[in-house]
């Protein structure tokens, strides 16, 4: 496997370097916050320094106004979003290599409540819930199926950590809400068979105005399906429809016995219509047109409870954790 130390040292500095020149953070993704097309500035009494140039740690800090004063937290190297919740709380989003620190702060406390790591973070508007993809390292040569975790904001740590995790998935704190685990436990995603391979079909996930549903694409191997994840007050509730995309996009034909096979389209779009109707957008892309469906909540179904096993591994580590 190729050491890309020196790669990422370069980053890092550039990332540092021109950090260390605006030292403020743009504020510019607040749709990570539950607000997109907002302005969030950052709160008032925080403030933001990046790594220094010689830090080999790349570690940036947080600095917090309260009532002991002026406190400090470590965080990681980037920060790209902060986010106010209820409660004196903050959820400073960073990314780097497509996967994004997220921390959760006691303000008054100036601690770290939680910490974890994801792909495509969004929290819902009532800033309730956060849905992710699981944290990937930019390296890893394996193949990956999606595992769609959502956090409650509001419960603890402890709350969001499922019981029967392992060394492998301790990272993956929030409840799996797709694919379900027979067992309800977050399961081991990288190494799965082809059939049971799950791929993120979405430009982002979308929440519906009023909190209560999240939706987004997803496909196995060619096959297309939305998932809806509902809130209700007892806990989440995921349901699923397949699509049929020939009329989306073109089949692509080829000498091998396998093809024709449909490609798979993209949704940029989704709005939660009225009388429990999902509108869709599929994006145009070279064999793809666009297009827009109206779907059925009532057509929807749950989805099958699927079992993962743990792929074997050949052995080594990547800092520190083994791969195959």
């Amino acid at each position: 496997m190729t050491n890309n130390l020196p790669i990422i040292n370069i980053l890092l500095v550039a990332v540092t370097g021109a950090a260390s020149c605006a030292a403020q953070v743009m504020q510019s993704h607040p749709e990570l916050c539950g607000r997109p097309g907002t302005s969030i500035p950052v709160p008032a009494g925080v403030r933001w320094v990046p790594p220094a140039d010689d830090d080999a740690t790349y570690t940036s800090t947080l600095f917090l106004n309260n009532a002991a004063g002026e406190s400090s937290i470590a965080v990681g190297p980037t920060m790209d979003q902060i986010c106010p919740l209820p409660g004196d709380q903050l959820v400073p989003f960073g990314e780097f290599n497509e996967n994004y620190e997220i921390d959760r702060v006691d303000r008054k406390t100036a601690m770290i409540l939680d910490t974890f790591e994801g792909r495509d973070p969004m929290m819902s508007p009532d800033q309730r819930w956060l849905i992710r993809r699981p944290w990937r390292h930019f390296r890893s040569q394996v193949s990956n199926s999606e595992e769609y975790l959502l956090y409650n904001l509001t419960a603890s740590a402890e709350q969001n950590k499922m019981k029967g995790l392992t060394p492998l998935t301790e990272g993956l704190v929030g409840r799996p809400v797709y694919p379900i685990p027979n067992d309800g436990i977050p399961f081991e995603f990288e190494g799965q068979p082809p059939e049971m391979t799950h791929t993120f079909r979405s430009d982002a996930f979308h929440w519906a105005p009023d909190s209560s549903a999240v939706a987004f694409a997803d496909s196995i191997m060619d096959k297309l399906s939305m998932v809806v994840v509902q809130m209700h007050p007892d806990g989440p509730s995921t349901l699923v429809l397949p699509i049929d995309v020939s009329g989306v996009c073109q089949p692509q034909v080829s000498d091998d016995p396998n093809y024709p096979f449909y490609p798979v389209p993209t949704v940029d779009r989704v709005d939660f219509g009225s009388s429990g109707t999902l509108i869709i957008h599929f994006a145009p892309d070279n064999s793809c047109k666009s297009e827009q469906r109206t779907l059925r909540l009532d057509d929807f179904r749950p989805p099958k409870p699927e079992v993962h096993e743990a792929p074997k591994r050949r052995g080594g580590t990547l800092d520190g954790v083994p791969f195959h």
